[in-house]
């Protein structure tokens, strides 16, 4: 026998028992690829969650007479929040903002439309009340002509070419009213240039009282660190008190119909400078909006009579002079921000610019349960963008407006949360 194969023999066959030795997968690779296939899926299932959602048609008359582009600032909120809820036209197709409402319809360079209510007769405004299944009166201001022609901010409110309630409003008001359908509404309903007459008519049939006062927070009364200074301001200002503007930190301005304004500059009239708006607890949560958040836009001073209810209250946290100030001029710290009918039918009314916001875009919308992600979309530490105030409050309170009006039809109205 040959040594060298017995030897090669003699060796253990290592092939029959032979085993793969896996290398162990360290676990943060597994935590990575966990997270990374959530981030994928997360969207995807989310918009799934949407298109699998059934479209709930109802027909929504937008009125907004104060749009001067196409993209529709003052009402996208609106028609954002509904294709998030999946609420369609009667055909089917989503509500778009630059064209599916009346008002001011502007085109190229200086021309424009006016498609609102004015002119119509009583059988066709008869007819649209028996169409639509709401009304949402989202501006009324209007346009003026410097604001148009020169795509500058305004310097005399009283140069319009259009806004204000008019007749054929009220009586579509009334009609929606007396089908009891519901009615949202927000600032400015009855503001200037809406003449008395029909001011006095329509706060009757929602029972509002406004007492002509609109206010509105600045970041900076510094008209040179703000270049979008309202210029009338300014002039009404100069012509109230006979002397120059000095004004240079935050503050809120409050206008009367009259003519009269005044300013409350932080530190001077005011503890925060910002208006403040607060809900309590038990309406908070049937919303979903916290309990106080700051809001830092236009606003009026509205009060309900006894057939509504406030639901979000402004406090403007003034100073003993600011307290002195207000009181001089019949004006409390604390007034409505939300107001709600107590009974059908359905009618809310926003005492500021709700709608007006920058919300996210459009493509967001299709995504179910975004709001989660809501902190992605503003800064929590700038408080004067209004992207907080569309995700905070706007967002869920529209979101369970809207829910309710859908499950109500054809029974509209609704008791008081």
């Amino acid at each position: 026998m040959d040594k060298r194969n017995g030897a090669r023999d003699s060796l253990p066959d290592l092939s029959l028992g032979a085993r793969t030795i896996h290398t162990p997968i360290p676990l943060v690779i597994k935590i990575l690829t966990v997270l990374v296939f959530s981030l994928f899926m997360t969207p995807v299932l989310m918009y799934l969650a949407w298109f699998l959602t059934p479209a709930s048609p109802y027909s929504v008359l937008v009125i907004d007479k104060t749009s001067i582009d196409q993209r529709g600032v003052e009402r996208s909120s609106f028609y954002w929040t509904m294709k998030h809820r999946k609420i369609t036209k009667g055909n089917g197709a989503f509500y778009l903002p630059s064209i599916d409402y009346r008002g001011f319809v502007p085109l190229r360079d200086t021309m424009y439309l006016v498609t609102g209510l004015e002119g119509l007769g009583e059988s066709e405004i008869d007819s649209l009340a028996s169409h639509f299944d709401a009304a949402y009166y989202i501006d009324t201001y209007g346009v003026s002509a410097a604001e148009w022609t020169t795509k500058i901010p305004e310097d005399d409110p009283s140069r319009r070419l259009y806004g204000g309630l008019a007749n054929e409003d009220l009586l579509f008001l009334t009609m929606m009213r007396n089908r009891g359908k519901p009615i949202l509404s927000e600032f400015n309903l009855m503001a200037s240039p809406t003449s008395d007459t029909l001011r006095q008519r329509t706060q009757e049939l929602l029972g509002l009282q406004w007492t002509g006062w609109t206010g509105r927070y600045f970041a900076t009364l510094d008209t040179v660190a703000n270049p979008d200074f309202p210029l009338w301001i300014l002039l009404a200002y100069e012509k109230q008190y006979g002397t120059q503007w000095e004004y240079r930190l935050p503050g809120v301005i409050l206008v009367h119909l009259d003519g009269r304004l005044i300013v409350l500059e932080a530190e001077t009239y005011l503890l925060d400078a910002m208006p403040t708006i607060v809900t309590a607890e038990d309406v908070a949560d049937y919303f979903g909006v916290p309990a106080e958040i700051p809001y830092p836009f236009w606003f009026d001073v509205t009060f309900p009579d006894q057939t509504n209810t406030v639901i979000s209250t402004f406090v403007l946290r003034t100073n003993q002079y600011g307290d002195s100030l207000l009181a001089s001029l019949d004006l409390p710290r604390e007034f409505p921000a939300a107001i709600i009918g107590k009974q059908a039918p359905t009618f809310y009314y926003f005492c500021m610019d709700a709608s007006d916001n920058p919300e996210p875009p459009e493509f967001f919308a299709r995504f179910t349960g975004i709001e989660w992600l809501r902190w992605l979309f503003y800064d929590p530490n700038d408080l004067t963008n209004r992207r907080r105030f569309f995700w905070e409050y706007y967002l869920p309170m529209m979101s369970q407006i809207l829910d309710e009006l859908k499950n109500e039809r054809p029974s509209p109205g609704r008791a008081q949360p």
